[in-house]
């Protein structure tokens, strides 16, 4: 899923507070930034293990990308966090605590990354739950009216894409020396991604039920036809996009 997800809890926070589909550019300039600091700053960290790890994208192991790309990127993200300090105090309270847990996660030496349990409650905030704040509050959401089971849930759905990834990681991880929880507790992490994953396909299910039945009938399959191609996590994938962004379409 990648950054795909993030952009999209963003998104879905966006549409909830502003109840329209009006483009905002400053919205979408600010979370393009913090997105594309976010994964430079743990791409350049990330050399050691992403460089003997077939699967990861690194643009810097391939030397497609340099330190200099990442202090641009970096240099920018300032420019977006001063553009929100001149706009809105608060808004841009909330972006530099996503930005600092951003960047805490992935630089030494506090690298929540190496550290178990840590690597995937302070995901669970950056790349979670606060991204939808962000797009909530930014899109004019008033928090008397914000419904809090959808952060929680987009935190839950961010813990669960992050249990995924430091299982595909482990080996990576391990030889570079990184301590997550992947590493130091397999099995508990294992548990925590199959129990994550049922959460979300309980709510899933029961959300759409609540719905048309032949369009939940139709999203049903189409998930099960996923699943049963790519995987049980490509399963609970779509039913739970679906069904969240169903509810926020609905809301307008």
């Amino acid at each position: 899923m990648g950054w795909k997800a993030y952009l999209w809890m963003a998104i879905i926070g966006y549409i909830d507070g502003t109840k329209s589909l009006t483009f905002n550019p400053l919205f979408a300039y600010t979370i393009v930034s913090y997105l594309a600091m976010a994964f430079a700053v743990n791409d350049l960290f990330d050399v050691d293990s992403d460089s003997s790890n077939p699967s990861k994208n690194n643009l810097l192991c391939s030397h497609r990308c340099s330190r200099k790309h990442v202090i641009i990127l970096l240099a920018n993200h300032i420019l977006a966090t001063l553009c929100l300090y001149v706009l809105d105090l608060g808004i841009f309270m909330l972006y530099t605590f996503m930005s600092c847990l951003a960047i805490a996660y992935s630089v030494p030496p506090i690298r929540l990354k190496s550290r178990s349990f840590f690597d995937v409650v302070s995901h669970a905030l950056f790349f979670g739950g606060l991204l939808y704040l962000y797009g909530y509050f930014i899109g004019g959401g008033e928090i008397q009216l914000l419904r809090w089971a959808k952060p929680v849930l987009l935190s839950s759905y961010s813990i669960f894409l992050q249990l995924r990834n430091l299982r595909e990681d482990r080996i990576y991880d391990m030889a570079a020396g990184d301590h997550t929880t992947a590493v130091t507790h397999p099995e508990a992490s294992r548990l925590t991604l199959i129990l994550a994953g049922s959460l979300l396909t309980l709510f899933s299910t029961a959300h759409l039920l609540s719905c048309a039945i032949p369009l939940a009938s139709i999203i049903l399959l189409v998930s099960f036809f996923l699943g049963y191609k790519f995987g049980w996590e490509r399963f609970i994938d779509c039913l739970f996009i679906v069904s969240v962004t169903l509810s926020s379409w609905w809301s307008l």
